[in-house]
């Protein structure tokens, strides 16, 4: 009895021992995780206080990245859009304090000539920036893409994380959020596919241009949210299928879900129009970004194509990734979709629904 009782014991210490190592090992792992994290987080932090976003001028850099989006529409401009490559769209780059335009000539008193052919056959202005929008900007009797510099967007996106998240964005992986120069080039033609959309239909986006915070009188309908969030999920498993049988029944179900919707909450004509205005507005654009970044290995462009986790968010982010995925998916089923696409009449939906029926 006193024997087993020893026994018993030493088994005990023997566990706690092992615990207590165990938890050692855990506590060491942990702290070395931190450690790791707030470096990393300090190495970004300092290479971002040292990027200048407030330069007079554009460096190698920035131009060699302009370039790139430039020699990429060149040379898979009508992959994305018939005419994409030989519309002539020209580029504003901005930073913190300026506006660059780069283009062929410019006749506008605004601009101040600051480098000519610093890239082949384009000249490059400047004028103070006031409030700078990655879209499209009419200037100098044309619609320009209108894009952020890479050190720009990346410092603004750091800074933003870090006042929002407080002492915990030290221990966010910054690489999480930032954008490399294959995704970046995408954002660029994004941007230049806006100014493409008034150069053929200008009346219409300037009618687009003041839709937003698409379906806010819905907020909190929990009914709404779940027929959304189907939606999505029956135009990602069109997107995953791999017969045209599949990809017609979810497209079908995606349109009928949608109907759904609408009817159950007595949509007007004006909200059923604003979602599909924007999707045409945003799903152009998110397409061309999608075709144009392939190469990206960062994780905003790897989720592009989450379109089922892109529908659960109550933003107009949505719009974009339901648009493209229905671009997608009439590139599979009506190869002549595009040669209609800025028209006034053309929405996706129409333009699926029809090709599912035939």
């Amino acid at each position: 009895m006193f024997n087993n009782t020893i026994i018993s014991s030493g088994k005990d210490r023997k566990k706690k021992k092992s615990v207590i190592r165990i938890l050692r090992v855990l506590l060491i792992i942990i702290g070395v995780l931190v450690l790791l994290l707030f470096t990393d987080n300090a190495v970004y932090r300092f290479r971002y206080s040292q990027m200048d976003t407030h330069s007079g001028s554009l460096s190698k850099t920035d131009i060699g990245r302009a370039q790139t989006a430039f020699d990429y529409l060149a040379a898979h401009g009508e992959e994305i859009y018939p005419g994409f490559s030989k519309a002539g769209i020209d580029l504003i780059i901005y930073n913190d304090s300026y506006e660059f335009l780069i283009c062929s000539s410019s006749e506008s008193p605004e601009w101040t000539l600051t480098a000519d052919n610093a890239l082949p056959g384009k000249r490059i202005y400047r004028r103070p920036a006031h409030n700078p929008q990655a879209f499209a900007v009419y200037t100098a009797d044309r619609w320009v893409g209108s894009m952020s510099t890479l050190d720009t967007l990346n410092s603004f996106v750091f800074v933003s994380m870090s006042g929002e998240t407080g002492v915990l964005g030290y221990f966010i992986p910054p690489q999480l959020f930032s954008t490399d120069s294959e995704y970046y080039t995408g954002m660029v033609i994004h941007e230049m596919t806006h100014a493409y959309q008034a150069q053929q239909n200008e009346a219409r986006i300037r009618a687009d241009m003041s839709i937003g915070d698409i379906n806010r009188k819905y907020t909190g309908e929990a009914v709404f949210e779940e027929l959304l969030q189907k939606e999505g999920n029956y135009l990602q498993l069109a997107l995953d299928a791999g017969q045209p049988d599949e990809i017609i029944k979810y497209a079908r179900l995606f349109l009928d879900t949608r109907t759904e919707r609408r009817t159950a909450f007595g949509m007007s004509a004006a909200d059923i129009h604003d979602e599909e205005e924007y999707e045409w507005l945003e799903g152009m654009a998110r397409y061309a970004e999608y075709m144009s970044s392939s190469g990206s290995s960062c994780l905003m462009r790897k989720n592009l194509g989450n379109i089922a986790q892109k529908a659960v968010g109550q933003s107009d982010d949505r719009y974009y990734a339901m648009g493209m995925a229905q671009a997608m998916l009439l590139d599979k089923l009506d190869s002549g979709w595009k040669s209609t696409a800025f028209s006034d009449t053309f929405t996706f939906e129409d333009t699926l629904a029809a090709a599912v029926d035939l």
